[in-house]
């Protein structure tokens, strides 16, 4: 098992062992920097605001859509009209442009309009009262295109059942709709609708990320029972049919209900816990690192940040690491009861993890298995006249910075500016973006489009190759992670220095793998899924000089 690297300029050359080609591959300090001709732009394009709903003044100056398109590390707003609450899902074309976006209830075409057969996508009875929203659904939505087919669409969205709680509808089912891109003049036509593809009681957090083959895609989806997840793989031939893992123990066992508020505004969710688990699920976030190694979920006050170890080829989760969520830093307001709503997303480099509950952002070093998080932020108590501009659920934008909504409608979103610093050099700006329209909730969501092979994966067998990695970070010292390693790969991260060799050692000694003159300032990647369970000692020869140990625990 040999691995060849050089650095060529900012580039490390990689030769693939499953593929047997080789695979160009950007070095950490220009990986997230710049953007090659064959960087997608599906995410460059998010679609917020929503409309007056008064009749014949649906747009004004403070209600309707705005577009916020990131182009070349700039967000730009643009007004537009727009005929529905905000959008869940968007789809945007290889360079950036809408396709279309999805409420939940009805798919609208680029033009704002009602897309051929786009509505009625979604049974449930608020959606045939309220056909133009669905919003209450904070991560409801997902669009992803059919990996042979950028013409064939595929639209995710929660749907309901009627339970005697309260009179209230209970998330049960998760519905597929199928868009053609070439029907209806180009503007888009919806082939197939209601297919149900997951019928279960579900949390409402789902998230996707590029399959280790580079073509394929896993949609991940958490079930509200202990340490559940359906999974879903995207092929050329479509959706596939959903699989449940679910974990074995140890972890806290929980189980909850459900419940939605349909009737009037503001149209909440709720849950009833029914064990000493006391969550509020759907309220929370879910989603994967830039390099799609790492899975985490946030589940609100009382419940727990948890940190999986993705298997890209398998699509299997294993659990790496739980901790509580932290109480809110915000002072105790007698007169308002902050709402346990949460938020994640990793930095570009996939090393940090953010994550929010209402009142506080804090930070993760997932490159440290002991380390502990950090606050970084507190909520002021900032209102814009009756509403909190608290903190809830963040996406990263292509312009590398990580953008927060609020757990009410907002005329503003926070930013993280540097998430790839560590602390309070990440730089953030609560209200950091001013909108000139409200927006409720609610922030698009996209994978990462610009993640292709899993060049260590066993399933890397299409040759399709990453021409924009942005798995690499900058670190102080010799580092390996994750520790323990459970995904089938080691990353070693080499300092700056003009010459170094990497060596694996077994425990008894035995040298298992090494990589000669290795390049510094340079994570490299150590495929391990062939390696028995146990302690791996991993050691590093700086510049010829004393050699750099850290042990390293593979587990299957």
């Amino acid at each position: 098992m040999t691995s060849f690297f050089s650095c060529l300029t900012a580039s490390v050359v990689l030769w693939n062992r499953h593929t047997g080609k080789y695979a160009l591959i950007a070095c950490a300090l220009f990986a997230f920097l710049q953007h090659g001709v064959s960087q997608s732009k599906r995410d460059a394009r998010w679609v917020m605001g929503y409309y007056s709903s008064l009749p014949g003044n649906e747009n004004t100056d403070e209600f309707g859509g705005m577009y916020l398109t990131f182009e070349n590390g700039v967000v730009k707003i643009e007004k537009f009209d727009i005929f529905s609450d905000t959008p869940m899902a968007t789809a945007n074309d290889e360079n950036g442009n809408l396709l279309f976006y999805s409420t939940g209830c009805t798919i609208f075409n680029r033009k704002m309009q009602v897309m051929d057969n786009g509505n009625a996508i979604n049974p449930s009875s608020y959606c045939q009262k309220n056909e133009d929203s669905f919003t209450f659904i904070r991560s409801g939505g997902i669009a992803l295109p059919n990996p042979a087919n950028n013409q064939l669409w595929y639209n995710f969205q929660y749907t309901f059942k009627d339970t005697t709680i309260s009179g209230w509808p209970l998330i049960h089912q998760l519905y597929l709709t199928t868009v053609d891109m070439t029907g209806d003049d180009s503007l888009g036509s919806v082939v197939r609708k209601q297919d149900i593809m997951i019928e279960d009681t579900l949390t409402g957090m789902y998230s996707a990320v590029r399959h280790g083959n580079g073509r394929d895609w896993w949609v991940v989806v958490p079930r509200g029972t202990n340490h559940s997840f359906w999974r879903m793989q995207i092929t050329p031939q479509g959706v596939q049919p959903a699989v449940l893992q679910t974990l074995p123990p140890p972890y806290t066992p929980f189980n909850h209900t459900v419940i939605i508020n349909t009737e009037q505004p503001p149209y909440y969710y709720d849950t009833i816990p029914v064990s000493e688990y006391n969550s509020e699920a759907n309220n929370g976030q879910a989603d994967f690192s830039p390099d799609g190694h790492t899975y985490a979920r946030i589940i609100p006050n009382y419940g727990d940040v948890e940190i999986y170890d993705f298997n890209r080829c398998t699509g299997l989760l294993k659990l790496r690491r739980v901790f509580p969520v932290p109480r809110s830093p915000y002072p105790t307001d007698p007169e308002y009861n902050l709402p346990p709503a949460c938020g994640l997303s990793f930095s570009p480099d996939s090393r940090y993890l953010y994550f929010s509950n209402t009142g506080g952002l804090y930070q993760l070093d997932l490159s440290d298995n002991t380390s502990d998080y950090v606050l970084i932020g507190t909520y002021t108590g900032f209102q814009t006249q009756f509403f909190y501009v608290t903190f809830f659920q963040m996406h990263l934008a292509p312009d590398g910075k990580i953008y927060m909504g609020t757990s009410y409608g907002t005329k503003y979103l926070h930013v993280i500016d540097h998430p790839n610093e560590a602390g309070l050099a990440c730089g953030f700006r609560e209200r950091g973006l001013e909108l000139p329209r409200w927006t409720s909730w609610t922030i698009n969501y996209f994978p990462n489009f610009n993640l292709y092979d899993d060049p260590y994966g066993s399933c890397d067998s299409l040759g399709i190759n990453d021409p924009n990695y942005t798995g690499a970070s900058l670190f102080e010292e010799f580092k390996v992670f994750p520790n323990p390693a459970s995904a089938g790969l080691i990353k070693v991260y080499v300092p700056p220095c003009a010459s170094a060799r990497v060596s694996v050692f077994s425990i008894d000694g035995k040298l298992l793998y090494e990589m000669k003159e290795v390049t510094g300032n340079v994570i490299y990647g150590i495929d391990c899924s062939d390696w028995a369970s146990g302690v791996y000692v991993v050691t590093a020869y700086l510049d010829g000089g004393k050699p750099v140990s850290k042990p390293v625990f593979v587990t299957h």
